[in-house]
């Protein structure tokens, strides 16, 4: 019996030094999937997510799609899914990422991240 193909890891990368990718295929990739760099992913990581986070610097995660923020609630810190929603307006979210920035950048606020020590090695 031959084995299924696998499927090809699509994904966005800003630049080749940079160690994030965006990923593309439509409903995510599952644990075990190999980008072809031979990056393997040890958990199952949803389209559209960018699985990432700093030590040295905060990373305020935003989620583009309301269904995305409710179901990793303790992991996304805005949730920009809210505009297309029709549940805030571009300057409303604006305004709370500004916020959200000056808070953490001032260390009053922690991200999720940052709460809950999520960050690459």
């Amino acid at each position: 019996m031959s084995q299924p193909e696998p499927v090809r890891a699509l994904y966005i990368r800003m630049h080749p030094a940079d160690n994030v990718a965006i990923v593309g295929n439509d409903g995510g990739l599952a644990a075990g999937a190999v980008f072809p760099d031979g990056l393997c992913l040890r958990e199952r990581v949803p389209q559209g997510h960018k699985p990432y986070g700093l030590a040295e610097v905060p990373v305020i995660k935003v989620a583009t799609r309301s269904d995305l923020a409710r179901r990793w609630h303790d992991l996304m810190d805005v949730n920009a899914g809210r505009i297309a929603d029709g549940a805030a307006s571009i300057e409303d979210v604006g305004w709370e990422l500004f916020h959200l920035m000056l808070e953490v950048a001032s260390g009053r606020k922690k991200t999720w991240a940052e709460h809950w020590k999520l960050h690459n090695a």
